[in-house]
């Protein structure tokens, strides 16, 4: 296949560029949700391809209310919640009175959950670690830094309010 960047005589094509791009771009995420970002079988099974990003991030942040989490990841509050039930079902999220708010609970992963994810990240990183042995340290790094890049940018231009009912979180 020809280089899309490379220019042609009238120039380079951004719109070939841009299509590459969303053709890589996709082909990345669904191999991610097809093998690298799977959950291990057998494993606890309130952590799935929806709940995970919920957990991660009431692992890594402050504690927040089900509107917050819902709001963050452009979930409906209904979808939020029941997410949020299997993981507390679980034992891997905990709930506590909301001081500002005696009518809301703030949520935080709790000490089982922190250890799941921690789990889930070590296998994780096993599975780039192989994928990405060939690679230069450089292009490693490079890597990362355009992913940051860009899922920054992402997060920029992400339309407001709560996608569709049931929508995976990202």
């Amino acid at each position: 296949m020809a280089d899309p960047a490379a220019p042609s005589a009238s120039g380079p094509d951004p719109g070939a560029l841009m299509d590459e791009l969303e053709r890589e771009t996709t082909l990345l995420v669904r191999r991610a949700m097809r093998g690298l970002w799977l959950v291990e079988r057998g494993a606890d099974p309130a952590v799935d391809r929806h709940t995970y990003p919920l957990l991660a991030a009431l692992a890594e942040d402050r504690p927040m209310r089900v509107g917050e989490v819902a709001r963050r990841f452009h979930l409906n509050k209904s979808t939020a919640s029941r997410h949020l039930r299997r993981l507390t079902d679980a034992g891997l999220v905990e709930a506590a009175p909301d001081p500002l708010d005696r009518r809301s609970s703030l949520l935080t992963a709790s000490p089982a959950g922190r250890d799941r994810i921690a789990t889930i990240r070590r296998a994780r990183a096993d599975r780039l670690r192989e994928a990405l042995a060939a690679w230069p340290e450089s292009d490693r790094r490079d890597l990362a830094r355009l992913l940051g890049r860009l899922n920054a940018d992402l997060d920029h231009t992400a339309p407001p309010g709560p996608p569709a009912e049931g929508r995976a979180p990202s």
